[in-house]
């Protein structure tokens, strides 16, 4: 039979080339496919660090923001009980000037009618003194002569400004 050696086998000779040239491209090109390899994990490693870096700064403006909010509620809350405190006293305020208001108003009235009072009692005393004036007048004329009477009245006349002050007084 025929005897075939492995060095005439072209299997073993593929084999050969094949693993000749996957060591070679592995001592080759290992060094460019590593650093290309390397140079994404840096990129990876960068952006991994940008993103916590970024990640803290949102935490810290967030925590700001959280901050300020509380300080923006608290100063509201402040405001609002300013304002209450200022509407309060406006109303105690605005209560006691209408309670003066009212109270001036009503001396002023209360002073008014005194006055129409005593002018009503004026004009109701003039008128009553016409009356009895003209009524004694005709009277005395009946009674005894016009001189006489005229005079009499006269001296009545003359005496009812002490007669009105002393009633009055």
């Amino acid at each position: 039979m025929h005897e075939t050696s492995i060095l005439n086998d072209t299997l073993f000779w593929y084999s050969i080339a094949v693993v000749a040239f996957a060591v070679l491209a592995v001592l080759k090109i290992r060094g460019p496919i590593l650093g290309m390899l390397d140079g994404e994990i840096a990129k990876v490693r960068n952006e991994l660090d940008e993103a916590k870096k970024l990640h803290a700064e949102a935490e810290a403006t967030l925590a700001e923001y959280k901050l300020r909010q509380q300080d923006a509620t608290k100063e509201a809350e402040l405001i609002v009980q300013e304002a209450k405190k200022d509407a309060a006293r406006l109303r105690v305020q605005a209560e006691a000037d209408l309670k003066a208001a009212l109270e001036r108003h009503e001396q002023l009235f209360l002073a008014r009618v005194k006055l129409a009072h005593e002018e009503a009692i004026d004009e109701v005393r003039a008128f009553v003194i016409d009356e009895i004036l003209i009524e004694a007048r005709g009277k005395l004329n009946k009674i005894s002569g016009q001189a006489e009477a005229t005079a009499l009245v006269d001296r009545i006349i003359a005496d009812l400004p002490k007669l009105s002050k002393s009633k009055v007084a």
